[in-house]
């Protein structure tokens, strides 16, 4: 396992850093963040305990050859002299995945093909036949990145995306990506410990991912299957090794309440059978209730929500409902610290609370926020820490940038 390898982690825009501090942490060297993506490199140990841990990674790839070209033919000729019945075998099937742009390419099919011709061709020159493609369920997915100037092809270690941790099997109108939820309790501090309420859960993918990271439950603890398991180096022993090291580190339990709550009794319903399909239903309390009637579960901890942003899920009167949200922040969540994650940033002014973080992140196409509201019981001084800070309260077209 020792031999070191270069390795990319895709994510979403604006998570870069992040993805590099968990990176390192799970042991990769050389760590450089680039767009929607790390670099890394590591042993092949390291693919497998990326694949099984990370809460941040889209995908992981290990690169093959980076190009330089202008025309589509240059990068057929290119590709053509790589070696590729060193990765896989004429028995393998393969497929190949396209990102990015670049001005030789009109589309991205067009891309897949030209490299699809380049990889049958090379089979064919060197055995006097060509390994299949499937588009559906492929034994070697291949990643073809463009960028204006060239390509990078890579071994898609990942197959399905890693955001995918199986227990998600219903979904809202507008539903939460489990990486990005993941990303937002980061930015919370979560870890298990304090009391959490994911208060507009919708399908639950906030509350669901805060219990496993309660429950120290890594994503690739729900059985999935890994393109590289199908690799002809890939070692049995170390990945079982990995699994069994992630489970070692399992608590039994939650070890502080968590609660999902939604106005909506059909989303709490989808919330909790998303819960049972991760066998985590007994971690969390489910509760059909309108934010200005849910009681606070304890005298502090932490407080999510993710509001509508009036876009894919239309509100009659989004400013009128963030409004209503500053109004129950200040009335019953004293002592709590409250995170609002949106895409409507005129509307969370009406919040009328000062934020002690605006945090930007992207959701899908929408330039959004994470607000951190710290709503004090008293003063700071009176809370044991520094004097010179106010209690939380409205501000004259509150104090959301934009």
């Amino acid at each position: 396992m020792g031999k070191v390898r270069k390795m990319t982690a895709t994510t979403f825009a604006g998570l870069e850093e992040m993805l590099g501090e968990e990176l390192l942490e799970l042991g990769a060297r050389r760590v450089s963040p680039v767009r929607r993506a790390v670099e890394f490199e590591g042993d092949t140990r390291l693919i497998y305990r990326v694949a099984i841990r990370s809460r941040l990674a889209l995908r992981v790839l290990v690169p093959i050859r980076r190009m330089k070209f202008r025309t589509a033919d240059d990068m057929y000729r290119q590709a053509l002299t790589i070696a590729w019945d060193r990765s896989f075998t004429l028995d393998d099937t393969f497929a190949i995945r396209v990102s990015g742009n670049h001005p030789a390419f009109t589309n991205t099919m067009f891309a897949a093909q030209r490299l699809k011709d380049a990889i049958a061709d090379s089979f064919r020159k060197r055995h006097g036949k060509r390994p299949s493609v499937d588009t559906k369920d492929p034994l070697i997915p291949i990643n073809l990145h463009l960028s204006a100037t060239g390509a990078s092809v890579s071994l898609d270690a990942s197959g399905e995306p890693l955001f995918q941790r199986g227990w998600r099997k219903e979904t809202g109108e507008a539903p939460l990506n489990e990486l990005l939820a993941a990303a937002i309790l980061m930015h919370t501090g979560y870890d298990g410990s304090q009391p959490f309420v994911d208060a507009m859960t919708g399908s639950g993918t906030i509350g669901v991912e805060a219990a496993l990271f309660a429950r120290r439950i890594v994503p690739g603890m729900h059985g999935r299957f890994y393109a590289f398991q199908n690799w002809h180096d890939f070692d049995s022993v170390a990945f079982e090794e990995e699994i069994i090291e992630a489970k070692q580190e399992l608590l039994d339990r939650a070890p502080a309440t968590i609660v999902c709550a939604d106005e909506d009794k059909a989303a709490i319903g989808r919330a909790r059978r998303n819960a049972e399909n991760a066998a985590l239903e007994k971690d969390i309390r489910f509760h059909t209730s309108k934010f200005a009637n849910l009681q606070p579960p304890a005298e502090e901890g932490i407080l999510v929500m993710n509001p509508p942003y009036d876009e894919r899920l239309e509100v009659d009167d989004v400013g009128k409902l963030y409004e209503e949200i500053g109004d129950v922040l200040k009335q019953r969540w004293s002592g709590w610290r409250a995170f609002v994650f949106t895409g409507n940033l005129q509307a969370a002014k009406r919040i009328g609370l000062r934020t002690s973080r605006r945090i930007p992140m992207m959701n899908g196409g929408i330039d959004c926020r994470l607000l951190e509201f710290d709503l004090y019981k008293g003063s700071r001084k009176h809370a044991g820490e520094s004097a010179g800070h106010e209690d939380a309260k409205p501000l004259d077209g509150g104090e959301v940038d934009g």
